[in-house]
């Protein structure tokens, strides 16, 4: 019967076992908050006109190459409004606050 070195029933600390060292995290590494991305981040937009009509503002937004137009106030996707419209821009505001200018295309 074979001998055994160490006592089975007894558990192995799991680095231990493999001969793996602990490694240690440095605090200030802990303490730093993690950047969120917000999804205006990743949204490829452009706007190529816009419209008015009497106290109505239209925007036409490209997004990914697709065609919408929004007014103020509406959403382009769940999270995402167009907030603002003005002559030269228009900005979007995702629900956690953070905003994005998109520049109107010169013609």
């Amino acid at each position: 019967m074979a001998v055994v070195k160490r006592d089975p029933f007894r558990p192995v600390p799991t680095g231990a076992a493999r001969g793996l060292t602990r490694r240690t995290v440095p605090l200030e590494a802990e303490s730093r908050p993690v950047r969120q991305v917000s999804i205006l981040e990743s949204l490829n937009l452009s706007c190529s006109g816009l419209v008015a009509s009497g106290n109505k503002k239209m925007a036409l937004i490209l997004v990914d190459g697709q065609a919408v137009t929004l007014a103020e106030g509406e959403e382009l996707i769940p999270g995402v409004k167009l907030t603002r419209i003005s002559a030269d821009e228009v900005i979007f505001q995702d629900d956690r606050g953070n905003s994005r200018k998109v520049r109107v295309k010169e013609k």
